[in-house]
């Protein structure tokens, strides 16, 4: 008997669960502002109001920064899942929730839930999907950033995504003045501080300052969309980042910073040496309508505050009408591999370029290939050229396309939640 049950074993026919209880399944609770009470359950048919309230009510079990145990009779607990539905969730802030396992936030299936504005600090393990995140969906319009993950310093947070998310000021600026960019328009999405590994993924940010800093070492920004924006559009800040896949149209000037498409410098200090950042497969276009209001000359891919160390700059496509297409500044073993730079303003001065450039005299030891711009502003001395070439429209223009069909395949074509196509009308001549 004892033989036959050591068979079943090794065969798999029998599991034994001594020493290795059965892993919690993870809930689902359920957040419904118009028809929800916090006395209810949070079930399907009895969900709670609001996820501020909830939030707030401490119905999420975590831990704190020393594992100390929060809200021990909270029913949310590490493995669950909160879904949100339609209606006005208010002004979300989580803090000293450290998880064991995620807890998603999302919105149900066919409901578009609305946050003032969404604040993580003290935490890790959360996602957070298919929101509306805008100032405007709250009783009163602020300034502020909308998404910040990782907000406090001293505090470290980790593996905090916002993804497919629609983050916006206000939905249309068309009738915004100078001084309304400038006193209204919001910044987006932060990841930092002292953050590592955080992500914003697929979102789409719409009429905002800054598109999305990244401060948190280890940190993504893929697959966005940054439509409207005055000041840059995507930062890089800190050591180990990724930036890929992004679209990013449509720069305002409205004050003396100097816009740019995607711009690197080190995080609270300026100038100083930042390491292995790839910034791969982004599209960046000045701007898209002619008569497109308080417009200026938008810098590419500008990262000039280095050192820069074991960067690969490779596949981004840049329509602009600045001089720096892609440049970089005292780079050292970076590799700047198939990009395309163009301007379609002819009638303006500037043409783009590809540059390595120098403050500080300490580029070397680079790789400039297969690239494709208007002109190449190269040292005679520590770079290895070779299959660089003047740009043309049709090659241009080939290469913007064939990046399109790909992000919108990776992301999808049209954004779950803003409904806007992702790049579509973006490729046009």
């Amino acid at each position: 008997m004892i033989n036959r049950f050591v068979r079943m074993v090794v065969l798999g026919l029998l599991v034994p669960v001594v020493g290795s209880p059965t892993a919690r399944a993870g809930r689902t609770f359920y957040v419904d502002p118009k028809l929800g009470k916090m006395a209810n359950p949070g079930s399907s048919s009895r969900p709670w109001s609001t996820l501020e309230q909830v939030v707030a009510a401490g119905m999420i079990r975590s831990k704190d920064a020393r594992g100390k145990i929060v809200n021990p009779a909270g029913p949310v607990r590490p493995g669950d899942t909160i879904l949100l539905r339609t209606g006005y969730h208010g002004d979300v802030s989580i803090s000293g929730a450290y998880n064991d396992a995620v807890i998603t936030v999302a919105a149900e299936k066919d409901h578009r839930p609305a946050l003032k504005r969404l604040r993580i600090c003290r935490a890790s393990k959360w996602t957070f999907r298919g929101l509306t995140v805008t100032p405007s969906a709250g009783p009163k319009y602020e300034q502020t950033t909308l998404v910040s993950l990782g907000l406090r310093r001293k505090e470290t947070c980790s593996e905090l995504v916002i993804e497919d998310s629609f983050i916006y000021s206000v939905p249309d600026s068309s009738k915004w003045s100078q001084s309304d960019w400038v006193s209204k328009a919001c910044n987006g999405i932060s990841l930092g501080r002292e953050g590592k590994g955080l992500v914003a993924r697929g979102n789409y940010l719409l009429n905002v300052r800054f598109g999305i800093n990244l401060a948190a070492p280890g940190s993504t920004a893929e697959g966005n969309t940054i439509e409207n924006f005055s000041g840059d559009g995507i930062r890089v800040m800190v050591d180990d980042l990724t930036v890929q896949y992004n679209t990013i149209v449509n720069c305002y000037k409205v004050d003396r910073n100097h816009d740019d498409g995607i711009q690197c410098f080190l995080f609270n200090k300026g100038r100083g040496t930042v390491r292995r950042a790839v910034v791969r497969g982004n599209i960046i276009i000045n701007r898209l309508d002619p008569n497109q209001p308080h417009k200026g000359a938008l810098q590419g891919i500008g990262f000039f505050d280095g050192p820069l160390i074991d960067f690969l700059v490779e596949k981004n496509v840049v329509l602009t009408a600045h001089w720096h297409g892609v440049s970089l500044y005292d780079a050292q073993n970076c590799r700047i591999l198939d990009n395309a730079v163009y301007t379609r303003w002819t009638g303006e001065k500037p043409r783009p370029w590809i540059m390595l450039g120098q403050k500080q005299g300490l580029t070397g030891n680079n790789t400039v290939k297969g690239n494709l711009a208007h002109r190449f502003n190269l040292p005679r001395t520590g770079v290895e050229a070779s299959d660089n070439r003047k740009v043309t429209e049709e090659a241009f223009y080939k290469q913007m396309k064939e990046l399109a069909a790909f992000i919108n395949r990776k992301y999808g074509e049209i954004h779950p939640v803003s409904k806007r196509p992702r790049v579509g009308r973006r490729i046009r001549k």
